[in-house]
């Protein structure tokens, strides 16, 4: 059996996917993943101004299911961060070692089957992580996360480093105790938090809620 292309018969752009991509990380990409790439490479190379709110609902998926794909290529090292948004990295060139792969990134870019499994296998705990978090996050506030309250909260992640059950803790001690259920008051304190050393859930057991029982004894 042999698989050919028809000839153009009408002029229609078309959208190039490098070959490394398609054998090495579509295989053990879920097919989410896999869509978000495409979708969005596809985006770039027209160097369009992209609205994640609006590509959810053209690729019918939710928000955190985007933004979760979306770092899965982050930490993988196929797309990085930039100021003004996000940029697709050359799998070849990274194979190469002629670009480097997202200072956020610890390890070496995988160059083998078995590095990329469990680069995989990292991102898949880091994505169900990320997933509790913010379904906990959304019980708490009784309400779905808008796209750029997600961005936000993985951008303060990725910054500071904050333990995730931390953040979790934040929006029900902030909820409950001050009765503020708003992520720009919840990131604001976090922020703060991490300033004073206050990275896991244990910190904030000694340094904030040992503050404000000092305090209510004096």
């Amino acid at each position: 059996m042999r698989l050919s292309i028809s000839e153009y018969e009408v002029d229609i752009s078309e959208t190039p996917i490098e070959n490394m991509f398609i054998n090495q990380f579509l295989p053990v990409a879920s097919g989410d993943d896999v869509k978000v790439y495409i979708y969005l490479y596809k985006l770039a190379r027209e160097n369009r101004e992209i609205d994640l709110e609006k590509i959810s609902e053209e690729l019918n998926i939710s928000s955190l299911d985007l933004h979760n794909s979306l770092y899965y290529w982050i930490n993988l090292g196929l797309i990085s961060m930039k100021d003004e948004g996000f940029e697709f990295v050359s799998i070849r060139e990274l194979f190469l070692g002629v670009k480097k792969v997202n200072q956020a990134i610890n390890d070496p870019y995988p160059n083998t089957k078995e590095d990329l499994q469990s680069s995989e296998a990292e991102n898949i705990d880091i994505n169900e992580s990320n997933t509790l978090m913010f379904r906990e996050i959304e019980r708490l506030l009784d309400t779905k996360l808008l796209p750029n309250e997600i961005e936000k909260i993985n951008s303060h992640l990725d910054e500071f480093k904050q333990d995730r059950d931390l953040i979790v803790t934040a929006f029900k001690y902030l909820g409950d105790e001050v009765g503020k259920k708003n992520v720009n008051y919840t990131i604001a304190a976090l922020r703060n938090w991490a300033i004073d050393g206050v990275l896991t859930v244990k910190d904030f057991e000694e340094k904030i809620i040992g503050s404000e029982k000092k305090s209510s004894t004096t």
